[in-house]
């Protein structure tokens, strides 16, 4: 997985070999250490991964997936294709899994090789670009994952050495337009989540994500912070937010949703009202509400004190959308 803006290539420590894509004339910026290309719609092209062997002698699978922006708002490119439909709304942009084509095996979308002690091999990947695919963004990953040899296999604890790197196709100009959504998710007591969709054929880079559920003291209760991340074409997914302590039955609470990209930010109120049952009842608010309510909210802020400061943010499992 590949955390906030950083899209590049990514391998595991003690995985006894590395991958590097060997770029080519169609690689939009030479500088970066993944494929990002401009292809033209209808045309097939043959690209190169590399992949140098350590000391021993292993098998690779190679395979290629749908990149996601998962729970934890980081890239993943490791997830098979029923696994990445949880994480978007549409899936019809480019099909990584059939219209990628890995090694010298006419129609196969994966391949395993086997390569001796300090063995270094190239593996063709062969891309088909659909037609009439024009002003279009996808982005995908070719993944090398490492058998276990007998010793790592013996062992109480397996660990998997895998690394990725992105595959971004380009057709004509980027669209580069506003198209993310916010909106509260589920939401109870001990446990919120807070939903982010993409809702076109856009790639949004460094955006900013902040989250905050307080009291009218401005007590903070749950919140949710990340600098920056990567939000792939027609993301949709569900964040959990840190909760710091349980919302009380029979209080009120505001939910703050914002998200900033370059000179663009979006931003969702909600009003929280937990019922004498612990039922969270979820109210969103208008513009004129918004505006009346941070004025109250303000005063409120006045009269109780100050604000406490964000919590540390770690994330330890991974929540799928329904």
């Amino acid at each position: 997985m590949v955390n906030g803006e950083s899209i590049a290539a990514q391998e595991n420590a003690g995985a006894d070999f590395s991958v590097r894509p060997l770029l080519e004339e169609r690689q939009i910026d030479d500088k970066l250490g993944y494929w990002w290309l401009n292809v033209k719609s209808g045309e097939e092209l043959t690209l190169y991964i590399q992949i140098n062997n350590g000391k021993q002698k292993n098998t690779f699978d190679i395979t290629s997936n749908q990149a996601i922006t998962n729970s934890n708002f980081v890239i993943d490119y490791g997830l098979k294709e029923d696994e990445a439909k949880n994480f978007l709304s549409h899936t019809k942009v480019f099909d990584f899994y059939r219209d990628v084509l890995i090694g010298e095996k006419k129609g196969s979308g994966s391949a395993t090789v086997v390569l001796q002690p300090g063995e270094s091999k190239k593996i063709p990947l062969k891309v088909r670009i659909p037609s009439s695919w024009t002003n279009k963004i996808a982005i995908g990953g070719i993944n090398v994952t490492r058998h276990a040899n007998e010793t790592e296999k013996n062992q109480s604890l397996l660990n998997i050495y895998s690394s990725a790197v992105a595959l971004i196709l380009q057709s004509g100009e980027r669209d580069k337009s506003a198209s993310l959504a916010l909106s509260a998710g589920e939401m109870k007591t001990d446990e919120q989540f807070i939903r982010l969709k993409n809702t076109k054929n856009v790639l949004q880079e460094k955006t900013q994500l902040s989250v905050s559920i307080k009291d009218r003291k401005g007590n903070l209760y749950s919140s949710l912070d990340y600098p920056s991340g990567t939000v792939v074409p027609y993301a949709d997914i569900l964040l959990p937010l840190q909760v710091k302590k349980a919302l009380d039955k029979g209080g009120e609470y505001k939910l703050d949703i914002e998200a900033r990209q370059e000179n663009k930010t979006l931003k969702e109120v909600y009003l929280l009202r937990v019922d004498s049952e612990g039922k969270v009842q979820v109210s969103p608010q208008s513009a004129k509400q918004k505006a009346k309510a941070n004025f109250l909210w303000l005063g409120a802020l006045a009269l109780g004190g100050g604000v406490t400061g964000f919590i540390g943010y770690s994330l330890k499992r991974r929540r799928e959308k329904n």
